[in-house]
């Protein structure tokens, strides 16, 4: 699967939304999305956009007859070089999951929050909060030898004082755990590996661990074309060794004409396809993998 995503979900916007690259699906019942989806997609995927998404994570009550009208219309369309993204509820999720549409599309599950379930959420969060400066109250009642069945009051600002600090704590912790899964590592110098692009001869220096292959800004390296997944192939470097891994991606990571589905050894000399389709049957992009161990 994609990445997770997380948004307020709306009642008063309309039910198909076309607008350029985007379609847009809010139906509340899965008649509804079959009766006008095959003309909606149709004019989607005929779009002069290379790069197109369909977003049916706001719909109501769809199941395995809205995948398979998506699967087919898919098959009927066949290959017109565009990169799809389809976004899907959290409860279709499932259905794509171990499909072959991830081959022709890349899959985003999305959550949608609601009004209650961002109340709940808060005072899910509010509720731990208190409890814990409750817990730090008796310790500290009991630290300073008042008894264990001591009474001890507490005035409303101080309470208020207590339960915002208790508050930026949970969320600065939040952000550290956020960012610990995005640390990247340096490579040592003489473990330092090289991506020699294979058409143009131009030589990207891979100097930290992971080093993140993509479509979008943001990676480490960018390759704009369509076919190339926004997060396409992450290469890693453990105990002097390199690895390649694909992520999800819609077309594709070959090493030396392998399509990879597991993490894979980078020795001197490797080829690397990132993307391979019938318009790059040689891959978007091609690499020689070059380690310098001296």
């Amino acid at each position: 699967m994609g990445i997770m995503r997380i948004r307020r979900n709306r009642e008063d916007l309309p039910e198909w939304e076309l607008d350029g690259n985007s379609l847009i699906v809010r139906v509340k019942s899965e008649s509804d999305f079959l009766s006008e989806f095959e003309e909606m997609f149709w004019q989607l995927m005929h779009s002069e956009k290379s790069v197109v998404t369909l977003d049916i994570s706001r719909c109501k009550n769809l199941k395995d007859d809205a995948y398979r009208m998506i699967a087919l219309e898919l098959m009927e369309i066949g290959d017109l070089n565009k990169d799809l993204i389809i976004r899907v509820p959290e409860d279709l999720a499932r259905l794509f999951e171990h499909a072959q549409l991830h081959r022709v599309a890349e899959i985003e599950s999305v959550k949608l929050l609601g009004e209650k379930d961002t109340k709940e959420q808060a005072q899910k969060t509010v509720y731990k909060a208190v409890q814990q400066i409750s817990k730090d109250l008796h310790e500290k009642n009991e630290d300073q030898d008042y008894g264990k069945a001591s009474d001890f009051s507490i005035n409303k600002d101080t309470l208020a004082t207590m339960l915002k600090d208790r508050l930026k704590q949970q969320i600065n912790a939040q952000k550290s755990k956020a960012g610990s899964l995005h640390k990247t590592t340096p490579i040592p110098r003489t473990g330092k590996g090289q991506l020699i692009d294979r058409r143009t001869g131009q030589i990207v220096e891979i100097n930290k661990s992971p080093t993140v292959i993509g479509r979008v800004p943001g990676n480490d390296i960018v390759i704009g074309i369509p076919l190339v997944s926004r997060h396409h192939a992450k290469i890693t470097f453990d105990n002097n060794q390199y690895f390649i891994e694909d992520t999800n991606s819609s077309n594709g990571t070959y090493v030396d004409g392998v399509l990879i589905s597991t993490r894979t050894a980078l020795h001197d000399g490797t080829k690397i396809q990132i993307a391979v389709t019938k318009q790059y049957p040689n891959g978007a992009k091609e690499y020689t993998f070059k380690q310098d161990k001296s």
